[in-house]
């Protein structure tokens, strides 16, 4: 199966591996801003999205050193058909 065919299986089993998922603009963006890098290096399991505006991080509890009041963190999402709403796990 495809990448995508076994996260979904092993999301679906409550497990997670990252190296399913890769991002080639975290490499082309990092050399240039230190803050994005930052990020990364401190929340464990973290994924940039596709546009780069948003760091996720699937099926864990969010891990960081980072100042949380710095940043806008939105936890227990769910998708729905519609698009994402906060549950209240």
């Amino acid at each position: 199966p495809d990448n995508t065919s076994k996260l979904k299986d092993l999301l679906l089993k409550g497990k997670f591996d990252k190296s399913l998922i890769y991002n080639s603009l975290e490499n082309a963006l990092f050399p240039y801003y230190d803050e994005l890098k930052n990020i990364k290096n401190n929340v464990k399991n973290s994924l940039m999205s596709g546009s780069g505006s948003t760091f996720f991080v699937l099926n864990s509890k969010l891990e960081t050193n980072l100042n949380k009041d710095n940043y806008d963190i939105f936890e227990n999402l769910k998708t729905i058909n519609t698009g994402v709403e906060q549950t209240d796990e």
